[in-house]
C-alpha cells in the first residue's frame, strides 16, 4: 500500500523546517503589497483556499478560483496581480491552461509544484519546489502535506517547532482507526478560518478512497439550511471544539466526531500550538481516509475512476 506509508512520510517533511521557513520568506517577499489570486485543482485547489486565509490574515487582499475556472479571467488586465499556481505535477491540462491565460493578463505567475522540470515549472515565472518529490497514491497525501507547509510558513509563528513529536503521536492513535471503521458512507465536516480547508480536503479525501458521499461546511454556515439533511446515516467530523454545533448535531441522531487538541474529544492531537494543530488534523483525516476504504475492502491507492494526472 502506498498511501499509508505516503502519509507517514509527512513526518519526513516536518523535519526540513528549515527549508520550507526560507521558502516562506521568500514568497512573501514577492507577495506583499500585492493582490493575489491563487489556483489549483482538486487536493491543489484546496491548498489554494488554505493559503487565501493565510494571505488574509497577513491584510493581503487575496482570492481563490479553481484552475478551470480561471478562463473567465481572459481578456482582464490583471498586471497588479501575482497569481499562484498549486500543483502536485505541473502536468495537468487545467492548470497549464490557467497558468497560459494568467499570463496573457499580465499577472506574475508562480508556480508550486513537486517537479521543478515540469511544464508548469518552466511556463511560470517563478517557481518553488514543495518538496514532496515523486507520490505514487492517486489520493494526494504527502503533496498536499508539502503544500499545507509553504503556506503555514508565511505565519511566521515559529512554524513546525515539535511537529515531529505531534505527527508521530497522530500516527499511533488507535482511536483513529477506531472510529475511520465506525463512520458511515455519508459525512459532513465541518471547519472554521484555517480549519475549512481541512474539512475540504477531508471530505475530497473521503470522496477519492472509499467513493462517500460528503460535504464540507464552514460550522455556523452548516446551520443556514444544511443541517436540514442530518439523520442517523450521517457521521460529522468536526475540527474544532464547539459544544453548540455538536449538541445540535446530536439531536438529529447524526454521529459527531471531534478531532481537537482537547483530549476528551474523539480524536486528539497532542499540541497547544496553532500549527502542529492544524498539520496533526490533516494527518488524521488522511488516515481516517485511509482506514474507511480498508474497512470497506477498498484499495485506497488506486480509485478506479480517477488518475493521478487529468489531461
Amino acid at each position: 500500500m502506498h498511501m499509508i506509508d505516503e502519509i507517514e512520510e509527512n513526518i519526513k517533511l516536518v523535519q526540513k523546517k528549515d527549508y520550507y521557513r526560507s521558502i516562506g520568506r521568500e514568497l512573501w517577499s514577492i507577495l506583499k503589497n500585492k493582490k493575489v489570486i491563487i489556483t489549483g485543482s482538486g487536493t491543489s485547489y484546496n491548498a489554494s483556499v488554505l493559503m487565501n486565509y493565510v494571505l488574509l490574515r497577513k491584510g493581503l487582499l487575496s482570492y481563490t478560483l479553481q484552475s478551470s475556472e480561471i478562463k473567465y479571467l481572459e481578456g482582464l488586465d490583471l498586471s497588479n496581480y501575482v497569481t499562484i499556481l498549486f500543483s502536485h505535477s505541473g502536468e495537468s491540462s487545467d492548470i497549464l491552461a490557467a497558468a497560459e491565460i494568467m499570463k496573457k493578463t499580465g499577472s506574475k505567475t508562480i508556480s508550486i509544484t513537486d517537479f521543478p522540470n515540469s511544464s508548469l515549472a518552466k511556463l511560470t515565472d517563478a517557481h518553488f519546489d514543495a518538496g514532496a518529490g515523486e507520490e505514487k497514491s492517486v489520493a494526494a497525501t504527502k503533496s498536499h502535506f508539502a503544500q499545507t507547509m509553504i503556506s503555514l510558513s508565511l505565519l511566521e509563528k515559529g512554524e513546525f517547532d515539535n511537529s515531529k513529536k505531534v505527527l508521530e503521536g497522530v500516527m499511533e492513535n488507535e482511536n483513529i482507526k477506531f472510529y475511520a471503521e465506525k463512520i458511515g458512507n455519508k459525512v459532513v465536516l465541518l471547519g472554521t478560518g484555517l480549519k475549512y480547508p481541512l474539512a475540504m480536503e477531508g471530505a475530497l479525501k473521503l470522496q477519492e478512497t472509499s467513493e462517500a458521499i460528503t460535504y464540507h461546511y464552514p460550522e455556523r454556515e452548516f446551520l443556514h439550511g444544511p443541517i436540514q439533511i442530518l439523520n442517523s446515516e450521517w457521521s460529522v467530523i468536526m475540527l474544532s471544539v464547539n459544544p453548540e454545533i455538536e449538541k445540535r448535531v446530536a439531536i438529529y441522531d447524526a454521529h459527531p466526531i471531534v478531532i481537537s487538541n482537547d483530549p476528551a474529544n474523539e480524536i486528539f492531537v497532542d499540541s497547544k500550538d496553532e500549527i502542529n494543530i492544524h498539520l496533526g488534523i490533516l494527518m488524521a483525516l488522511q488516515l481516517l481516509s485511509y482506514y474507511h476504504a480498508i474497512s470497506l475492502g477498498m484499495n485506497p491507492d488506486s480509485p478506479s475512476k480517477l488518475s493521478k494526472v487529468v489531461k
